[in-house]
């Protein structure tokens, strides 16, 4: 499906891939309604985290390969896909500016200038 879709493709994908095109569908509302929720108020945010943290769960789940025991310690994919999604998109966000930080040494969002006289 691409970005943009019409009315007619969506009632032909509907029709030729019915379970798909509404599993597809559900993902994106869902994940409207978590951003949305992600605004103003407590409670919204905390639903809206909810809602983006059990998606993040059941999409990167069947994606995570077994890995072999670390220290000593075996982890299951199941496991693996719950520690990411109790990251949160905070979370991640955080290991990914860290982790340009460190490989670049440049601060990804900052707006400090270098004054070179």
């Amino acid at each position: 499906m691409s970005n943009k879709i019409t009315i007619s493709e969506l009632i032909s994908e509907l029709f030729s891939q019915p379970k798909e095109t509404i599993k597809v569908m559900s993902i994106l509302m869902l994940g409207e309604i978590g951003r949305w929720l992600y605004g103003k108020g407590k409670i919204r945010e905390r639903i809206g985290d909810l809602i983006v943290c059990l998606m993040i769960f059941y999409l990167i789940r069947p994606h995570i390969i077994v890995i072999p025991p670390l220290y000593g310690i075996k982890l299951s994919p199941g496991a693996i896909a719950i520690i990411i999604a109790l990251l949160g998109t905070h979370g991640i966000g955080r290991v990914f500016l860290y982790m340009i930080k460190k490989k670049t040494g440049i601060e990804p969002g900052s707006t400090k200038k270098n004054n070179i006289n």
